[in-house]
């Protein structure tokens, strides 16, 4: 956390106003601490709002009471909330309408193979659909090539995540790279 937060005031700094995500691992989420770390935001002068917190949908649903009040805390503190690997555990869908989600990121495995096989398709564009309905933002995760971008840009809008729009790359070369596309191409609104 400490490592992002600084690296999101260096990205602010040189004029790259970027959400960053923060994977959070299952044991982190269940510390009683938790909580109080993420609250470290504002020492760190970060605006939470800039900051997505990735949990997957398993860490919640091992225990669905408890992960629902580290939710609603951890929103309050102004944070988005990231459903990740969605569709890829056992999520049941009465949880999105209770639980504090901010942005779900579809799995790689539905975006990989657009036009081979039409039931993954067909779960794909629901999800995309049923999260709008819901007002949840939706990620997809290993976008690779136009063809896929093409099939969710069918029932977008969607966030893009992947090798189509770069590799990863050092932190110095991220002001650059962006400030080089134009703007209906970058992953984030400026």
């Amino acid at each position: 956390m400490a490592s992002a937060c600084a690296q999101a005031r260096r990205l602010a700094r040189d004029g790259v106003g970027l959400p960053i995500a923060v994977n959070v691992a299952p044991q982190q989420f269940r510390e009683p601490g938790f909580v109080a770390t993420v609250a470290l935001l504002e020492e760190a002068r970060v605006d939470a709002a800039q900051v997505e917190l990735e949990i997957t949908e398993r860490t919640v649903m091992d225990d669905v009471a408890t992960g629902s009040e580290v939710l609603s805390a951890l929103r309050r503190l102004g944070v988005r909330i990231v459903l990740d690997d969605f569709g890829t555990g056992y999520s049941s869908l009465s949880y999105l309408t209770r639980l504090p989600i901010d942005v779900l990121k579809i799995d790689r495995s539905f975006v990989q193979s657009p036009g081979s096989c039409s039931r993954t398709e067909a779960v794909t564009a629901a999800i995309i659909s049923l999260a709008r309905g819901l007002g949840i933002e939706v990620v997809a995760e290993g976008v690779e090539t136009e063809t896929q971008l093409a099939f969710l840009n069918q029932h977008g809008p969607v966030r893009l995540q992947g090798f189509l729009l770069a590799g990863p790359m050092p932190e110095a070369d991220l002001a650059g790279w962006l400030t080089e596309r134009p703007p209906h191409a970058r992953p984030f609104p400026q």
